[in-house]
C-alpha cells in the first residue's frame, strides 16, 4: 500500500531517505491497524468542512447575539432547530445532517479555547463514523499552547477525535498571516515537549492575487504534517497540489460554496455554480483530502448545512460529490430537480435564476427554466440543458432588466424532461427587485426550493395598518390546513424578521418607523441591530416562508410596501434634542446615534436650536455602517472651528472633510491613482458659522462655503463606505478630533453629473 499522490515523487528521493519514508510509512500503517476509532489517514479521500461552535438560538426571534466582529445576522435557519436546539445539544443534529450530506468529519473552529470542541466531539461519539479536529484560530504563543495541549488532554477518551496513528489531527487557520515559520516550529516543540503527539493540517492561504504565494506557502510547508487553505483556490488548487507532492505532503485542498460579510469581501455563489465549479476542480486535481469552508458558520453566508435559505440543496451536491471524490458508486435514484435564485436584484443590475438537475438515474434528461411574473405569464426567454445520465447540470438565466415588472417581483419556473415526457416541476421563491436608493446595499444572495420538497400549496401573508407612520403594523403568516409547521417566518427584504418556533404564528407587530439604537465607545466601536445591515429599512418587501416537518418550503407573494420620505436623503441630524439625548435621524431611515463626550450650546447655526461642541481631545459620533452612497453624493454641514487640523467628517473607507493647518477646506477621497484632494481657496473664521456643502458627482470633488464653489478636482470612481464619524477619524482608537461645534449635518444621494 502506498499513500495516493506520493509515490511518483518518491522516485526523486536519495535512496536512504526513500527508505527512511518507507519504514515510516510501514510504523504508520501497523499503529492505524491496531487503533481504534478516529483513525484518518492521507490514503483514505475524506471530506472535512469547517464547523463553528455555534451560539445559542433565541426560539422566537433569530437576532441572537454574535461576537464581536460579527455585524451580520442569521442569514436562514437550521432545518434541525426545534428538535435538537431546545435540548441544547444542536451539535448533534450539527452532525447528522453532516453525515447525511456526505461529510467524513469536522475541522472546529475553538478559537484559543481547547475544551469548545468537546460537545462535537461527544455528539460524534454518539453516532459513530465521523471523526472531529480542533482548528486554533489565532492567539498568542502561550494561548495556542494551552488550547492545544488542554484538547490533547480533552480528546484522549474520544474515539472520534481523528488521529493519524496515535497522533491527534490538529487544524489551523490563518497560518501564514499569524506567523513566521520560525514562530510555529517554536510553537510545535513547546507542544511536543509536553508530550502531545500532533499531526498538523496548516492553512497555506497567503493571497492568492499577489505575486509569490508559492514561494511564501513553500517556506512553511517543512513545519507541518499537511496543508490546505480555507476557501477558494481561485484558479491555483493545480499549482498549489504540484507544491504540496513535490514536498511528498498531503494536500487537502479547500472551497467553498459562496462568501459574503459585510466589509469582508464578496464571492459570488452564482446559485451553485460556485460549488459546483470548485467540486469539479477538486475531481480534476485529486488532493488527498477536501476541506469545505462552513458548515454552519451563519454569519457569512457559506453554510451548507440544511438551512431554510437553501433547504437541502448544498447537502445534496455535497453528498454527491464527495462520493465522487471517495470512489463510491453512484446508486440508481430518481433524478432531482432544484431551483436556485437570487434573493434580490436592482433595475440594471444582473441576477440568476438556476435549474439544476442531481441525474443519479441511467436515461440523460433535459431540465428548462424560465422567467415568470406574478401572475403566471413568461417574462423574456427560457434556457434549456441536456443532462446526461450520472451527471449534474444547470439551466441558467443571467438576466439584468431595465424596469420593475408587476408586483415588482418575478419567480422562475424549472421542468426536467426525460423521456419526452415531464417528470418534475418547481417554481422559485420570490426574486424581489428592490429600488436602489430605498433598499440600499443588498449582496447578490440566494435561496433554493427543492422540487421534492415543495409544500402542496404556499403560505399567505396580510399586512394591516401598514400607514401608520411612526407606529406598527400588523403581519400575519396564513399557513394552509394541511401543512404541519416545523417554523415559519416574516421576512422583510429577504432578512429573518421573526421566526415562530415552539409557537403557532401568531400576528406579529413589525415596526413601520424602525429607530435603530447605535452605541459609540472610545475606541469607535459601533453595535448594530442585525436588521440594519442590508437594507434595514420598514418598507418594501413583507414575506412569509412556511417550512413543515417533512422540511418542505414554501414562500407567499411578497407584500410590497412603499417608502415614505426622501429615500435620497441617508442620513439628517438636527441635533437639538435635549442636553445628552442621543441624536436622531431626521432621514426616512430612523437611525438614532449616542454622543461621545459632546456638550450641547444653544443657539445653533443660524440662530436656532442647538449645536453639539467638541472638545479635541476625545469628542465623536460613530455614525451607522453602510449608508453613504456608492454613487454621487453630497455632504452638508455647519462649523464654527475654535482651532483648525481636526475632521468634521470622516468615513473609514476613505473619504473625509478637514481643514489644514491655515484653516483651508480639504475634501479628500480615495481614487483608482491614489488620494484625490479638492482645497478651498479660502480660510475659515475661527469662532464663526460657516455652511460647507461638499458634492462627489461621479468624478469630481467639489467644495462650498456659505454657498459659494470655493474648490474644486478630479476624483474618479473608488470608494468603499466603512465606518463614518463626525468630529473625528474612526480608524483605530481615534484621532484628527476636532475642536469647535458642529450643527446642521447631513448625507444625500443626487444624480450623476
Amino acid at each position: 500500500m502506498t499513500f495516493t499522490g506520493w509515490l511518483p515523487f518518491a522516485q526523486r528521493i536519495r535512496p536512504a531517505a526513500r527508505l527512511a519514508r518507507t519504514l515510516a510509512a510501514a510504523a504508520f500503517l501497523i499503529i492505524s491497524a491496531r487503533a481504534q476509532g478516529g483513525q484518518v489517514s492521507p490514503d483514505r479521500r475524506m471530506v472535512w468542512a469547517h464547523a463553528m461552535v455555534t451560539f445559542p438560538l433565541d426560539l422566537n426571534v433569530v437576532k441572537p447575539w454574535l461576537p464581536e466582529g460579527y455585524e451580520g445576522q442569521y442569514a436562514a435557519y437550521p432545518l434541525d432547530a426545534r428538535r435538537s436546539y431546545p435540548n441544547g445539544s444542536h451539535q448533534l443534529a450539527d452532525v447528522r445532517s453532516a453525515k447525511a450530506a456526505g461529510l467524513d468529519a469536522f475541522s472546529v473552529d475553538i478559537f484559543t479555547d481547547g475544551r469548545a470542541a468537546n460537545g462535537y466531539l461527544n455528539a460524534a461519539d454518539q453516532l459513530g463514523g465521523f471523526q472531529i479536529a480542533p482548528c486554533l484560530d489565532g492567539g498568542t504563543d502561550d494561548q495556542i499552547v494551552q488550547a492545544v495541549t488542554t484538547y490533547c488532554a480533552e480528546a484522549v477518551s474520544h474515539r472520534s477525535a481523528a488521529r493519524v496513528g496515535d497522533r491527534l489531527v490538529i487544524f489551523t487557520y490563518g497560518t501564514v498571516s499569524a506567523g513566521s515559520p520560525e514562530r510555529w516550529r517554536a510553537i510545535r516543540e513547546r507542544i511536543a515537549a509536553q508530550g502531545c503527539r500532533t499531526w498538523w493540517v496548516a492553512d497555506l492561504d497567503p493571497d492568492f492575487r499577489k505575486p509569490g504565494f508559492l514561494q511564501r506557502i513553500q517556506a512553511y510547508i517543512p513545519l507541518f504534517e499537511a496543508g490546505y487553505h480555507f476557501g477558494p483556490s481561485l484558479g491555483h488548487l493545480t499549482e498549489i497540489a504540484d507544491l504540496f507532492r513535490r514536498d511528498g505532503k498531503p494536500y487537502a485542498g479547500g472551497l467553498m460554496p459562496g462568501y459574503y460579510r459585510l466589509g469582508g469581501g464578496h464571492q459570488d455563489a452564482y446559485a451553485t455554480a460556485t460549488y459546483r465549479r470548485e467540486w469539479g476542480d477538486h475531481l480534476r486535481v485529486r488532493p488527498n483530502w477536501v476541506h469545505i469552508a462552513t458548515w454552519n458558520d451563519l454569519a457569512e453566508n457559506t453554510e451548507i448545512m440544511p438551512n431554510s435559505d437553501f433547504n437541502m440543496t448544498r447537502s445534496v451536491l455535497t453528498r454527491w460529490y464527495a462520493r465522487r471524490f471517495r470512489n463510491e458508486p453512484i446508486a440508481p435514484e430518481p433524478p432531482q430537480l432544484i431551483v436556485t435564485t437570487t434573493k434580490c436584484a436592482y433595475p440594471d443590475q444582473p441576477f440568476t435564476a438556476e435549474a439544476l438537475v442531481v441525474n443519479s438515474g441511467a436515461s440523460p434528461a433535459r431540465v428548462t427554466v424560465e422567467l415568470i411574473d406574478r401572475d403566471g405569464r413568461q417574462y423574456g426567454a427560457r434556457d434549456s440543458q441536456h443532462v446526461e445520465a450520472r451527471a449534474v447540470g444547470a439551466a441558467t438565466i443571467r438576466r439584468t432588466f431595465h424596469e420593475f415588472p408587476p408586483g415588482r417581483f418575478l419567480r422562475a419556473r424549472a421542468a426536467l424532461v426525460s423521456g419526452g415526457r415531464t417528470i418534475l416541476t418547481v417554481v422559485s421563491a420570490p426574486v424581489l427587485i428592490l429600488d436602489p436608493q430605498a433598499q440600499p446595499g443588498y449582496a447578490p444572495l440566494y435561496w433554493s426550493v427543492p422540487a421534492d420538497r415543495v409544500l402542496p400549496s404556499r403560505p399567505k401573508i396580510h399586512l394591516e395598518a401598514r400607514s401608520i407612520q411612526g407606529g406598527s403594523a400588523l403581519a400575519t403568516i396564513v399557513i394552509p390546513p394541511s401543512v404541519v409547521p416545523e417554523f415559519s417566518e416574516v421576512l422583510l427584504n429577504a432578512d429573518i424578521e421573526r421566526n415562530f418556533l415552539s409557537e403557532k404564528p401568531t400576528p406579529l407587530a413589525v415596526p413601520v418607523r424602525r429607530p435603530t439604537q447605535v452605541g459609540g465607545g472610545a475606541d469607535g466601536a459601533v453595535a448594530l441591530p442585525a436588521g440594519s445591515i442590508r437594507g434595514g429599512t420598514e418598507w418594501g418587501f413583507y414575506m412569509a416562508r412556511v417550512t413543515d416537518t417533512r422540511y418542505r418550503v414554501g414562500y407567499s407573494d411578497p407584500l410590497y410596501v412603499p417608502p415614505h420620505g426622501d429615500v435620497l436623503l441617508k442620513e439628517a441630524y438636527d441635533f437639538d434634542e435635549p442636553e445628552g439625548e442621543p441624536a436622531v435621524d431626521a432621514s426616512p431611515f430612523g437611525h438614532a446615534v449616542a454622543l461621545s463626550h459632546l456638550e450641547h450650546v444653544r443657539p445653533g447655526f443660524g440662530g436656532k436650536g442647538a449645536a453639539v461642541s467638541f472638545n479635541g481631545r476625545d469628542s465623536r459620533i460613530s455614525l451607522m455602517l453602510g449608508q453613504t452612497p456608492d454613487g454621487p453624493m453630497a455632504l452638508e454641514l455647519a462649523v464654527r472651528p475654535r482651532a483648525f487640523g481636526g475632521m468634521f467628517w470622516c468615513d473609514g473607507g476613505g473619504m473625509w472633510v478637514t481643514t489644514s493647518p491655515e484653516g483651508r477646506v480639504e475634501f479628500v477621497r480615495l481614487s483608482p491613482s491614489g488620494w484625490a484632494r479638492a482645497t478651498s481657496n479660502r480660510a475659515l473664521p475661527l469662532g464663526e458659522w460657516s455652511l460647507l456643502r461638499c458634492t462627489w458627482d461621479g468624478g469630481r470633488l467639489q467644495i462650498a462655503v456659505n454657498g459659494g464653489i470655493d474648490g474644486a478636482a478630479p476624483c474618479p470612481s473608488k470608494f468603499t463606505s466603512w465606518r463614518r464619524a463626525l468630529g473625528c477619524n474612526p480608524f483605530g482608537s481615534g484621532s484628527g478630533y476636532y475642536d469647535g461645534d458642529l450643527d446642521h449635518y447631513s448625507l444625500r444621494a443626487i444624480p450623476a453629473r
